[in-house]
């Protein structure tokens, strides 16, 4: 005796969500190469007597964008490449201080 078992489904969830699953893929690998170009600036500040100072408002100028220094005075910081910028420095009691840099894409700059 032959059994024959046939199935007909008139929705079939693999193909209905195919065609945009596979352009929700394509699309997300082309902008994920457009996104913007930076490159890092990362450094430890302290004091004329070496020692590390926390909680230093890093930002970069002409921007709202910024960070704060860790509890051991260190920082990492994204930036925008290939066009001059400046990083303010501020802390309650100290000096304001302006450093200028140019990085190429990729590049990282430690600073002290």
């Amino acid at each position: 005796m032959q059994v024959n078992y046939y199935f007909r489904a008139k929705f079939c969830f693999v193909r209905a969500f195919h065609i945009p699953l596979s352009l929700f893929f394509l699309l997300s690998t082309v902008f994920s190469f457009a996104q913007k170009k930076t490159a890092t600036v990362s450094g430890k500040i302290v004091d004329e007597a070496e020692n590390r100072i926390a909680g230093v408002s890093i930002t970069i100028l002409g921007q709202q964008r910024g960070i704060f220094s860790s509890d051991s005075g260190t920082f990492v910081l994204n930036v925008p490449v290939d066009r001059a910028f400046a990083l303010l420095f501020s802390h309650s009691g100290y000096k304001t201080v302006q450093q200028n840099f140019l990085l190429n894409e990729g590049e990282e700059e430690r600073i002290t």
